[in-house]
């Protein structure tokens, strides 16, 4: 650790980073391990108060003072401060008091901060005292850490060596502030265990910016963890420093305190704001910049307060900065600056063009919003507010459309009967709207990789395997398998109250669709599981970024995507190795059908063939959050269907169910037939506000216009149906259309496809292909869970409670539920 430079000591160089991140971000610094182990705030018992004349007023109990708050005001900060300089604390040995560990009057039940501290940090992850420094001298430092082989070389004590031999199995499982705490050696130079003082070292040089309770991580909360225009504070600094600025469409709006901006020292808070907090709030005006060392003129010299310069002088010398730095930058720069200024003024050019195009031609009404972004923020708030906005304002028109700028594309949302067969009539020919041209536009090739996108080879293999009757009745079977096997291995066996279910459910999906593509090795592989259901959130977010970046900048949208790529990589390429030495019918008859096991000799790279699984996972996640979810939450939201559907499921046979029927009226005597048309209104009602969407390859006129004032939708933008508008027509589905109800389809199965039902689009070559596969999914999930447990939610919602729409998707308003196995209640 010593060195000539403060860069031998930079945690950069020698933090064992691989232990403290999950996922590959830094995990969150609790204040209860701060307590136990940083040097510069070791407990004591009490500390006195003292006044100007050195007489001791009082000594205050350490522990007393995190109950009273306001005795920090009452006590005065000089007299702290006399007490705290008065206070001796030997050898720096850490250690926690009884009387603070055992706060037993704490919120008025039991407490031990030693324990919970401990508690908490394995939930965070932490390593072992052992794990840890074994990482930390592999880094070569200069000052390494004995790593203990045995018990008796912790400590030289034989009552703790007993203590911990009856707490741990081995050495290895020793806590890391366990182990910290029984270090008998000092840093060289120091009376400072060893171990303490290098961890200590780590959370001032690393930490001391990020820290959660730090000014420099406090001023980052709406930048870095939310956005200004949705900004929650999560504690008092945070709520201090981001003013609130409420705005109509943006209730969580806030920006940083001009107040507070000027009044806190950013560029060195770490020691400087201590500095400024004494020197201005008190009568004393120097202080030594590192008490607890010798005072050196040079090194550690006494700081006195400076008085200040007036408020012109101070514009006139920023202003005269920033004059030199842009000439200097400009000097030294000159073939960036030209590319800045060139791409600006293109794209100045560019909207230019597009607005002139626009004031040429007739076209519908448009929501502008903001520079750039457009209304993405607001859409992204409250999409269906919206949506509604623009019905209210435009739905009597002859047409009924009305544009929405989600940053460089604006949205047509058309729901006229004429616009929808319109499109609907385009579908084989791609003549005037494009499908694949729209999923370029919002960025997916960013999602799949290029040349997965080009060649639509996932696309293509659901479309040979997933639309093939025989082979869905086949996979009806291994979701059966994987069902019973999810609720075998993660649901509880007896009566238990979930506070929140919805997560259950995505995890009962995700766990079922992977056994269905990969195989039943998934149930041993979490880490792929939660790759799964990552890569299923972070792909809208990296769609959302990336359209509001330059293209030569979007790569950093994809960085997420590519990061789990290559985690899943790492999983499944040696499963798809060993099932690649698998060959023969014997082996492929003996277990159930996956989907690897289908498209593997179709695709050779392994690699490829990884990526392919991750796409198609994603795809099925995507098409099943929202509607499984649904179905079950419909059901136990109506106690008596589900009463009735849930008596039928020892009725239910896989081998009865068939998704393929497109006949007008379902079979009346199969036993599938209530449940199925239940799922059919869930889906009908789960629509998103916004989709399915194509790309306008050129300008056209709406039919449903052509026979008033005629308008026309603007090429390279983009027409979208609305699932959530159509779906809940009175026109089309009666007065109730917006209510739930589960024999709506019982006698006739709804026109999957036509403009009356288009949650998997409009009928033709581009309507979703896995919808069977879904099918299956959703009714056989359904039936093992129901069959297995009485579900009770802890409320009942009305339809316009249960749905959260957001951006791109629906999810379900999540409550907690009580369930039952159903062997408990006969």
């Amino acid at each position: 650790m010593y060195g000539k430079d403060f860069m031998q000591i930079n945690p950069m160089n020698t933090y064992p980073w691989p232990l403290v991140t999950k996922a590959g971000k830094p995990m969150v610094v609790s204040a209860e391990m701060a307590v136990v182990y940083r040097f510069h705030e070791f407990i004591i018992n009490t500390f006195p108060i003292k006044d100007a004349k050195n007489n001791t007023l009082w000594n205050q109990s350490v522990f007393d003072t995190g109950f009273n708050p306001q005795g920090f005001l009452n006590t005065g900060l000089e007299n702290i401060l006399r007490g705290m300089v008065n206070s001796h604390i030997p050898n720096f040995k850490s250690g926690v008091d009884e009387s603070f560990r055992s706060a037993y009057h704490y919120r008025a039940v039991p407490f031990d901060v030693s324990a919970w501290s401990i508690i908490h940090e394995r939930e965070q992850g932490l390593p072992t005292y052992n794990t840890y420094f074994r990482a930390y001298n592999k880094q070569d430092p200069k000052v390494t850490v004995k790593v203990p082989k045995t018990f008796e070389e912790f400590t030289s004590d034989p009552e703790k060596v007993k203590k911990l031999k009856s707490l741990y199995i081995k050495p290895d499982d020793v806590d890391l502030v366990v182990g910290v705490q029984l270090d008998e050696t000092f840093f060289p130079g120091t009376t400072v265990p060893t171990s303490a003082l290098i961890i200590s070292l780590f959370s001032l040089f690393g930490m001391g910016n990020s820290d959660r309770f730090s000014i420099g991580f406090a001023v980052t909360r709406c930048l870095l963890v939310d956005q200004p225009f949705d900004c929650h504070p999560s504690n008092a600094l945070e709520e201090l420093l981001w003013k609130p600025e409420p705005k109509p469409d943006l209730p969580n709006f806030r920006k940083l305190d001009d107040f507070w901006l000027n009044e806190l020292d950013f560029p060195d808070h770490g020691t400087n704001l201590l500095w400024r907090l004494v020197a201005e709030n008190t009568d004393i005006k120097c202080l030594q910049r590192d008490p607890l060392f010798p005072a050196d003129p040079k090194t550690n010299p006494v700081l006195c307060n400076l008085p200040s310069d007036a408020w012109w002088i101070i514009a006139w010398t920023a202003v005269i900065s920033a004059l030199e730095i842009a000439i200097v930058y400009t000097k030294n720069n000159q073939k960036a600056t030209a590319t800045v200024m060139t791409t600006l003024a293109l794209s100045m050019l560019r909207w230019m063009q597009t607005r002139f195009h626009r004031k040429t031609i007739e076209i519908p009404p448009v929501y502008y919003g903001q520079p750039i972004v457009g209304e993405a923020l607001s859409f992204g708030m409250d999409p269906k507010g919206l949506l509604l906005k623009g019905f209210a304002e435009y739905g009597r028109t002859a047409s009924r459309c009305f544009g929405i700028k989600l940053a460089s594309l604006v949205y047509f949302v058309i729901t006229r009967p004429s616009d929808l067969q319109w499109m609907e009539a385009d579908n084989t020919k791609e003549e005037i709207f494009s499908l694949h041209k729209f999923l370029a536009a919002i960025n997916f090739p960013l999602i799949l990789h290029k040349d997965n996108f080009e060649s639509n080879l996932h696309t293509k293999i659901i479309r040979e395997y997933l639309t093939n009757p025989d082979l869905i009745s086949k996979f009806g079977a291994t979701i059966m398998q994987a069902s019973n096997r999810f609720i075998n291995t993660s649901l509880p066996q007896t009566k238990t109250q979930l506070p929140q279910f919805v997560p259950t459910l995505m995890k009962y999906i995700t766990t079922v669709v992977a056994a269905c593509v990969v195989g039943e090795e998934v149930f041993d592989l979490p880490d792929l599981l939660n790759l799964f259901a990552e890569f299923n959130d972070q792909a809208v977010k990296a769609m959302g970024f990336s359209e509001l970046l330059p293209s030569h900048l979007q790569f950093f949208a994809s960085r997420p995507i590519n990061s789990i790529y290559e985690k899943a990589r790492k999983i499944l390429i040696p499963i798809i190795r060993k099932r690649r030495e698998e060959v023969g019918p014997d082996e492929s008859s003996a277990k159930n059908i996956t989907l690897l096991d289908l498209f593997l000799k179709e695709v050779p790279d392994d690699k490829r063939a990884a990526d392919i699984i991750v796409i198609i996972v994603w795809g099925s996640l995507t098409n099943l959050q929202a509607t499984f979810t649904s179905l079950v939450m419909d059901i136990i939201n109506d106690p008596t269907t589900g009463k009735t559907l849930a008596g039928s499921c020892p009725l239910l046979l896989q081998a009865r169910l068939n998704v393929f029927d497109d006949r007008s009226h379902p079979d009346p005597v199969n036993a599938w037939t209530p449940l199925r048309a239940a799922m059919f209104e869930s889906i009908r009602l789960s629509g998103p506000i916004t989709g399915p969407a194509r790309l306008i390859l050129k300008d056209d006129t709406e039919p449903a216009s052509r026979n008033t004032k005629p308008q026309i939708l603007p090429k390279n933008q983009v027409a979208t149906l609305s699932a959530y508008y159509t779906h809940r027509s009175p026109s089309v589905y009666g007065p109730e259309a917006d209510k739930w109800v589960p024999s709506r389809f019982l006698r006739s199965n709804p026109e999957i496809g036509s403009p009356k039902y288009i949650s998997w689009g409009l009928k033709g070559p581009h309507m979703c292909p896995g919808r069977w596969f879904a099918q299956e999914c959703i009714l056989i999930m359904t039936k093992c869970l129901l069959g297995r447990y009485d579900i009770v939610p802890d409320k009942y919602l009305s339809d316009d409670q249960k749905y959260i729409y957001t951006s791109s998707n629906v999810v379900r308003r999540d409550l907690g539920v009580t369930l039952t196995p159903r062997w408990q209640n006969s």
